[in-house]
């Protein structure tokens, strides 16, 4: 069915005349001309393993290499990138999309397997896991015993989901200095989806830094560091990017 819909001749064509990037290469158009382009990172059997976008192609290979991006727990295996230089943002995400589908990367689909919420929880659980925060349990080991992402457990200690579930002295441990604590410590451990939901009720909802912080259990100034790069730098350019959002004036200044 893909090959009735899309041309794949042309896409064939476009990797074979795709440019090959080194580090030496990167290293000398560090200072120079901002290339945006989709690019594809190989293994050392000459396989494409990630398909991706980036305005900034220098940066954005040189978070891979160093291990700050999405791929950090496969970079190793990364032997070199070829990539397409394409300035429109539009047309970027549309080929990232088309490639992917194609030539389905294996590490695509492990980056995206992570990213997603691992399951639901039932009242039940959330009963035993707010039992087990009182009796010492923390957050990360609640978060691999039920399968869930760490910020669940977060968004339950600040009565930001499940609420309704009560247990006998949970909200009283939640608002000592002990849960405080928990809560207020998140920014240290967002994963990669709550930075683009972040991102997402900033820049397409147009929510307030109040109410985000509210609605993933931080404080403003967490939210504030986050929306202007000063914390998880390296997931900012792609953030920016994913929502469009204008840079060049923060660059300037």
């Amino acid at each position: 069915m893909f090959e009735e819909l899309v041309n794949v001749k042309m896409l064939d064509k476009m990797l074979r005349e795709a440019k090959t990037d080194t580090p030496k290469q990167q290293q000398n158009n560090k200072n120079k001309v901002v290339i945006g382009a989709v690019y594809f990172l190989y293994n050392s059997e000459d396989k494409i393993i990630y398909v991706g976008k980036a305005k900034n192609l220098a940066h954005r290979l040189s978070q891979h290499r160093t291990g700050k991006a999405s791929t950090k727990d496969f970079y190793r295996e990364v032997s070199y990138a070829t990539y397409i230089e394409i300035e429109s943002p539009s047309l970027r995400t549309c080929l990232e999309g088309l490639f992917i589908q194609y030539l389905q990367p294996k590490r695509n689909g492990e980056v995206n397997n992570t990213r997603k919420q691992l399951k639901k929880l039932s009242i039940e659980e959330v009963r035993e896991i707010k039992t087990s925060l009182m009796g010492g349990e923390t957050p990360k080991q609640l978060s691999k015993r039920f399968s869930v992402v760490v910020e669940t457990i977060h968004h339950i200690i600040a009565g930001s989901t499940w609420q309704g579930v009560s247990v006998e002295g949970f909200e009283e441990w939640a608002s000592t200095s002990k849960g405080e604590k928990i809560v207020n410590s998140r920014a240290s451990s967002f994963s990669y989806d709550m930075i683009k939901e972040i991102f997402r009720l900033r820049h397409e909802e147009k929510r307030t830094y109040e109410l985000i912080a509210k609605e993933v259990g931080t404080s403003t100034a967490n939210i504030g560091f986050i929306l202007n790069g000063k914390r998880y730098s390296y997931l900012y350019e792609e953030m920016c990017e994913l929502f469009n959002v204008n840079t060049t004036k923060k660059n300037a200044a």
